[in-house]
């Protein structure tokens, strides 16, 4: 029957028997927009497609077009059998990681470098120190030799800080008289070690708002870039390692300005010890306290818009990035967050679409990851304002490279760091 009664009973892969063949998925994928149908191989297109190929064909015939997948999740919102194609295409990479490993670069960086905090923190360290050479003074790489050329150019990438947020937040005064309580922060890896800014724009926001902010040096990453390349165990390490960082504060909220970031405190690392149940429920605990800096502020707001003069007021547009609206469920929030600052919104064609960052995707596939962003750039270009709020550093990372590659007047900012700015 070519694979189909294994698919039947598979018990995570049957969902895949609801789909329709009506090719919804297809219409708003922004990969299968560009790159069309026979780059997947086989009759079967999308990320669907690559479900089907596996059992229809083999497992092997489905590696290609599986890493196709942005796990934007757009295809979800749109999908009339509910079928949750990037979770099925999360498990087939962990599946092909079993059956053939990933490359030995890819391993080593994950599992001897990122599962290692010290290690991978010196490593970070080092390289801010040794970048001048490709910044040459300025906060940006803006070319890059050789073979890794075409990752900066149809976008700019930041320099490393020099110094560290971890470091940063030591020397910070938090001058909180009679605080409301104490919040702990999850930097993650991009506000960290590359934009320490936003992680000191959170510091001041809580503080107004009555909080002092806490931060355990004990954690690490996420574990997004291992678990959705398929290497889940490091992603459960690299859990272990932040659930132990976090399981002994005494918080009511573990605020993270990373969407990614808050979609594994809050969910993914409750799914990924079904057999154990003792890092289960201390997940779970995490899980009930882990929120996105953009929910939080939204229930910290005052309600009340602010009386500035109509010259004072700022004109600017907003980015929803994927796994803020699609995996948070979080839309609304950061609109009204900057529309009670005193922002006149003005919102952009496609403002939900992915940015073509998608973590290490746009290292595997600049050639698809420059024309997504291209579309963004032109969207934020024709709401003629001066300033783009997004609440993922990656997106800033993404955007902030691309507008800089065209000289744009357009500045891009973390939501964070455009209220801040406002107390």
């Amino acid at each position: 029957d070519n694979g189909r009664l294994d698919l039947a009973q598979d018990p995570v892969f049957r969902e895949a028997y609801q789909c329709l063949r009506c090719g919804a998925c297809l219409n708003v994928c922004p990969v299968y927009q560009l790159v069309g149908g026979h780059v997947y191989g086989h009759i079967y297109c999308g990320g669907i497609g690559s479900i089907l190929t596996a059992f229809f064909h083999s497992y092997s015939d489905a590696d290609d077009p599986q890493s196709l997948c942005m796990q934007c999740r757009r295809c979800v919102e749109t999908c009339p059998g509910g079928i949750d194609i990037p979770k099925l295409v999360f498990e087939l990479r962990r599946r092909l990681t079993e059956k053939r490993n990933l490359p030995f670069t890819q391993r080593f960086i994950f599992q001897q470098v990122l599962s290692n905090r010290r290690k991978f923190h010196s490593a970070l360290r080092i390289a801010a120190k040794v970048q001048g050479p490709l910044t040459k003074g300025t906060p940006y790489i803006r070319h890059l030799p050789l073979f890794f050329s075409p990752l900066a150019e149809f976008r700019s990438l930041p320099a490393l800080a020099r110094k560290p947020f971890r470091d940063c937040f030591k020397k910070i005064e938090q001058k909180v008289k009679k605080p409301k309580g104490e919040i702990a922060f999850f930097a993650g890896c991009m506000i960290d070690f590359v934009y320490p800014e936003i992680g000191e724009a959170v510091v001041q926001f809580l503080n107004k708002k009555g909080f002092k902010a806490v931060f355990p040096e004990e954690q690490n990453c996420c574990g997004a870039p291992a678990a959705y390349s398929g290497d889940l165990e490091t992603g459960k390490e690299l859990a272990r390692q932040n659930i132990e960082a976090f399981f002994s504060t005494e918080v009511k909220y573990i605020v993270s300005a990373c969407p990614t970031c808050t979609d594994f405190l809050a969910k993914k690392y409750t799914e990924m010890f079904p057999d154990e149940p003792e890092w289960r429920e201390k997940a779970e605990a995490i899980a009930q306290k882990a929120i996105d800096f953009v929910k939080l502020a939204s229930i910290l707001r005052t309600g009340k818009q602010t009386k500035a003069p109509r010259k004072e007021k700022g004109r600017v547009t907003y980015h929803t990035s994927c796994h803020l609206k699609r995996t948070m469920e979080i839309y609304n929030e950061p609109r009204q967050v900057l529309k009670e600052a005193g922002f006149d919104l003005i919102e952009m064609k496609e403002t939900d679409s992915c940015c073509g960052l998608a973590g290490s995707y746009a290292v595997k596939f600049p050639e698809i990851s420059a024309p997504i962003l291209d579309r963004k750039l032109d969207n934020i270009e024709e709401t003629g304002v001066d300033l783009v709020a997004v609440d993922c550093p990656g997106c800033l990372l993404q955007l902030r490279g691309g507008l800089d590659k065209r000289n744009s007047r357009i500045k891009a900012k973390h939501t964070v760091q455009i209220l801040a700015e406002k107390i």
